[in-house]
């Protein structure tokens, strides 16, 4: 509901939108209309909730804690009470855009999540989310000041991994325990210098976009396991001269699985 699917439902508009909790067999709501002031009107039969930022930043977000059968949440930006969504027991996945890190310290509390997207929020690590031992698919983009992701290496059911425009970010966290970690994805990492750690991961897929690495700091993909990878550095020698050394490793980007996913939570690579 709302402009971003069509033009029925305006943006400047604040509509009644209490006959939605007369809907008894909803599961599913997305919600983009920015002049909503409650959220009063969430059935409690919903598994999944989609909400666009709210003009108002008083609008509470306590009516989502008591949506006790919700496995997946995408909020942008909206932050009133939402350390009251630490009651979401039965949560599995969550997108959060637009938020510091330190508003988002409730997670901790969600030990069943196993899907988690942060996008464009702030925050120095990741060490909250330590807990979280039942992750599966983390990503990350764009997130300033983030300087340390050495909380990843703890994240031993981790099977996708995607880390983008993170410019802090100069080598990678120990992968050695995480051996389930099928995906990984590294874009636009421009300062990062040191993947020593892939030598001796369990990755068996993966993606390098944007990256000023060099031959010799690639040198840890040549004594690794990993099967598939696709390659593209900014310099185009550097990339035709390591497609050259991986050989018959080296698969186009349109190839890889975790791109031609249908879902936005990547399944695990067959074998």
């Amino acid at each position: 509901m709302g402009e971003a699917y069509g033009p029925v439902w305006k943006k400047e508009v604040n509509y009644d939108l209490s006959f939605i909790k007369k809907i008894s067999s909803l599961k599913g709501l997305s919600l983009f209309l920015p002049k909503t002031e409650q959220l009063d009107f969430l059935p409690m039969t919903l598994d999944w909730l989609t909400l666009g930022e709210f003009n108002k930043k008083e609008v509470s977000l306590e009516p989502i804690s008591k949506l006790g059968k919700l496995k997946s949440l995408n909020l942008v930006r909206n932050s009133k009470d939402i350390d009251k969504l630490s009651e979401l027991k039965q949560l599995e996945h969550a997108s959060f855009t637009g938020y510091p890190l330190n508003q988002l310290e409730f997670l901790n509390k969600l030990t069943g999540l196993k899907s988690l997207y942060l996008g464009f929020c702030r925050g120095e690590n990741l060490y909250f989310l330590r807990n979280l031992k039942k992750l599966r698919n983390l990503e990350l983009l764009r997130i300033n000041n983030l300087n340390s992701i050495s909380s990843i290496s703890g994240f031993s059911e981790l099977e996708w991994l995607r880390i983008q425009d993170q410019a802090q970010i100069t080598e990678l966290p120990c992968l050695s325990n995480l051996k389930k970690l099928n995906h990984l994805s590294l874009i636009n990492l421009k300062n990062l210098t040191c993947i020593n750690s892939l030598e001796r991961s369990h990755v068996k897929e993966l993606v390098i976009l944007d990256s000023n690495l060099t031959i010799e700091q690639l040198a840890p993909l040549v004594k690794s396991k990993i099967k598939r990878i696709c390659i593209n550095l900014k310099r185009k020698k550097e990339t035709q001269n390591i497609e050259k050394i991986l050989g018959n490793r080296i698969v186009p980007y349109a190839s890889t699985k975790s791109e031609n996913l249908k879902n936005k939570y990547y399944s695990p690579l067959d074998g």
